[in-house]
Formats: structure tokens, sequence, C-alpha cells
């Protein structure tokens, strides 16, 4: 009996075909540090606490595409807040490895209608829970706490 065929990605890391392409945290070179983060009221947000998500990928696809070699990891940490005039459930995003995708990220929101955004408080990452990663033109979102999964944009 033949070995079923993997998916080898770019880290080396195989899954079945029709799987989510999964690789080992220990695999990743994730980028740490007190950084610059992106202050957003969750409230405001299409999709509430979560919607984010939606602008870490889209912001990560437009960086791969534009040729960017950095690696970035993006990491968060939800608190209250009255940084945008009033009190809010905000989420900070704190953009560790590149000034670009934090830029691109940063227009995205902006342009979003009736989003609450600012650039904000400097973040320690090594605080904040990890909430997406980009290396080797291949961006990766958690998906428990020692596996990261491919992400495949349309």
């Amino acid at each position: 009996m033949a070995d079923k065929p993997q998916v080898i990605n770019v880290f080396g890391c195989g899954s079945e075909p029709g799987e989510p392409e999964l690789c080992p945290l220990d695999q990743l070179s994730l980028v740490w540090g007190i950084v610059q983060s992106i202050e957003v009221d969750v409230d405001s947000l299409p999709g509430g606490a979560e919607g984010y998500f939606i602008y870490l990928e889209k912001a990560a696809k437009k960086f791969i595409e534009s040729g960017h070699q950095r690696r970035v990891t993006v990491h968060s940490v939800h608190r209250d807040s009255i940084n945008l005039g009033k009190k809010t459930r905000s989420v900070f995003l704190g953009i560790s490895g590149s000034d670009a995708y934090l830029n691109i990220l940063l227009e995205d929101l902006r342009a979003a209608e009736g989003v609450l955004v600012l650039l904000s408080d400097l973040v320690d990452s090594m605080l904040c829970r990890r909430e997406l990663h980009i290396e080797d033109g291949v961006a990766l979102r958690p998906y428990d706490d020692e596996t990261w999964e491919v992400i495949h944009f349309e």
C-alpha cells in the first residue's frame, strides 16, 4: 500500500491533502519586543470583538503581495481604554518586525467606515497573545498553543 501524499510547506511541515497546513511553533521565528500598537475599539468593528482578524489577514495579503520580505508577528492585548475620546473595550495590536505592515493595517482600519482606531501605546509583546505571523512570504495564524496554520488567501 502506498503512503498517502503529503503537502510540504515552506517550513518543511507536512499535512494531508485537504487538511489544514500546520506548522509547529518551534519551526517559526516569531518577532518580539516593546512595539508600537494600533488601538481599535472592538465594539466599532464589523464582527465585534474578533472582527479585527479580517483586517490582520487583509493587511498580510497586501504586505506579502507587495514583495516585503521582513518577518512580522502581530500580538494583541484587550483592555478598557479612554484613548479614543470615550470609554472603549479596545484591542491593542502590537506589530513586531515591520513598520510597513503596521502602516498597511492602520490604513485599512482607518478606511473602514465607523471603526474607531488610532496609533497608540507601546506594548510588550511578551505579555500579549500572538495573533498572526508572516515569514518567508507565508502568513500563519495560531491553530492551538503549539501549532500554527498557514493562511491561504483567495
